[in-house]
């Protein structure tokens, strides 16, 4: 039996593949390829469950969901995500929530600036209404040093928002 595919992943994977093939045509270097790849791969919903089940040190894990959407926030720059970070078993209990924009350095870097929003509140329906953040001013935000994220493959790593603040490994939600 074959499995089927939505049109969607097909649409992105068939942009992330001419996208790959215009960098490589067009000279693009290395780093135009890795970021290129790295934008295709960073939305998704993450969970750290299996970390939540095998807890093995002394401190409680929380089991928690991540979510990663594209945003359109050109203030802050032209690849932006929300992050938003919930508890498993109650997804509507936001533990906190930010914006994330991933750009190139001079050396060819994937360099990340996370930001904080001034007043959370105003953005808990930024999920489900993405919209919001063409209004976004830079005075919306504070900026988080240092990078929260960390992505290998299909696992994230970052830490809670509970104090104290625990490591947590996200790996991606089928």
């Amino acid at each position: 039996m074959r499995a089927s595919v939505s049109i969607p992943v097909r649409f992105f994977s068939a942009c992330a593949i001419l996208l790959l093939g215009a960098c490589a045509m067009s000279g693009g270097s290395k780093s135009d390829i890795e970021l290129a790849q790295f934008l295709q791969l960073l939305p998704g919903r993450y969970d750290n469950h299996a970390q939540a089940l095998a807890q093995t040190s002394g401190q409680a894990v929380p089991d928690e969901l991540l979510s990663i959407q594209r945003a359109y926030a050109p203030a802050l720059g032209k690849y932006v995500f929300y992050v938003q970070q919930t508890a498993a078993d109650e997804s509507y209990r936001i533990l906190a929530q930010r914006l994330v924009a991933i750009d190139k350095n001079d050396q060819g870097g994937i360099v990340q600036r996370d930001f904080a929003f001034a007043d959370p509140p105003r953005w808990r329906m930024a999920a489900e209404q993405l919209d919001l953040f063409k209004g976004l001013i830079v005075d919306d935000v504070r900026g988080v040093v240092p990078a929260t994220l960390k992505f290998d493959a299909a696992v994230l790593t970052m830490f809670s928002a509970t104090r104290p603040p625990v490591l947590l490994r996200f790996e991606r939600r089928p």
